[in-house]
């Protein structure tokens, strides 16, 4: 009899980016494809950071500390073809790039925001002068062909300082650049590229259920005449029932190691982890809030990347659990079924990754 020491099932698994050192001195000149912190006050206590303010449906900026590894917090330069010293600022995670939101020709003033790498769309191509000791940072309204420049300041008593644009150069801000070291980012996870649907998993096709003979089918008489109730003489075993759960929600996932959750002999014992049945709902047993959508999506528009909407949350379900083979079933191959999976998973046995899929309702 073969015993599966452990059975791991992780729904979605998140890759963190690493850190990166201090290099450089402020006062640098961009330069096409470096990678720079951006003050406008000559240190690190006032750094151009992504920030969302209460008001705010995308995310904002604003001036804020640097954090030691926040690389959130460092802008790579692209050069936009054709323009003289006009740049896209492109996030050094990766995802999204600055943009000036110059939607509404009426407006002399407003916010900027987080969105989808465009090179090609005005409002992400900055162009940067110099002014003074330092740099001005500008773009130019496709809606009206003015010029608007990064400004700064603060709204009453709200803190931190915000990133906005006005189209009086007299609110310029004075802008200085340090370069880092670039950030090297992990290429897409499973679930943001769409290559990739599936790991070591079979072709979908109509479900069947395996017997040793074409009689040993027909004594299963509850199943023969109603194929949706469950085998009894089947080459079958069913893997319903208690499982161990280990749940975390937020804006990104929380990873989990191999020595947290999928590793072999991981201890399941403590606060961290509840018993749930399966099959279940996750959010009909209390965990996360149930979201109905029909005519929406609850991710951003920021393909491929996977991120919330607005204050909703991702979630990670982790399940474990430990069964035994059947005697006789070491010689024979055997194939894990799921009715359904919503929405990516990763599947371990034994402490080794065995399958991967996001086609939730093939798997």
């Amino acid at each position: 009899m073969k015993t599966i020491k452990n059975y791991g099932l992780l729904s979605l698994l998140m890759t963190l980016l690493p850190t990166a050192l201090w290099a450089g001195s402020w006062g640098d000149k961009p330069e096409n494809g470096k990678t720079y912190i951006i003050s406008v006050g000559q240190d690190s206590k006032n750094v151009l950071t992504p920030y969302k303010f209460t008001w705010q449906r995308e995310t904002g900026l604003a001036f804020q500390s640097y954090t030691d590894g926040n690389d959130a917090q460092k802008w790579k330069f692209i050069a936009v073809q054709g323009k003289e010293n006009c740049y896209q600022l492109v996030n050094a995670d990766g995802e999204l790039a600055l943009d000036m939101a110059l939607n509404n020709p009426n407006l002399h003033s407003g916010f900027p925001c987080m969105w989808s790498q465009n090179i090609g769309n005005p409002n992400q191509q900055i162009y940067v002068t110099k002014k003074g000791n330092g740099y001005q940072l500008s773009a130019v309204s496709a809606k009206n062909h003015k010029t608007y420049y990064l400004s700064t300041g603060h709204l009453g008593n709200l803190s931190p300082a915000y990133c906005g644009y006005e189209d009086d150069e007299n609110f310029a801000v004075t802008a200085l650049f340090k370069e880092v070291p670039a950030v090297a980012v992990k290429a897409s996870p499973d679930w943001e590229n769409a290559m990739v649907f599936e790991r070591n998993k079979e072709r979908a096709h109509a479900t069947y259920m395996p017997y040793s003979s074409t009689k040993a089918m027909k004594a299963d008489g509850q199943r023969y005449d109603k194929p949706w109730l469950e085998p009894t003489g089947a080459n079958y075993l069913s893997l319903n029932g208690t499982w161990r759960l280990r749940w975390n929600q937020g804006p990104k996932p929380v990873l989990l190691s191999k020595d947290e959750f999928w590793g072999d002999g991981v201890s399941t014992v403590g606060e961290a982890w509840n018993d749930i049945l399966v099959p279940s709902c996750l959010e009909m047993n209390g965990y996360g809030e149930p979201m109905y959508v029909n005519v929406d999506y609850p991710f951003e528009d920021h393909q491929p990347h996977v991120r919330m909407k607005g204050d909703l949350k991702n979630s990670v379900g982790s399940y474990r659990r430990d069964f035994s083979l059947p005697e006789g079933w070491e010689t024979k191959r055997v194939f894990l079924h799921f009715d359904g999976i919503y929405s990516a998973a990763y599947v371990y046995v034994n402490g080794n990754e065995v399958g991967y899929t996001h086609k939730e309702l093939t798997t």
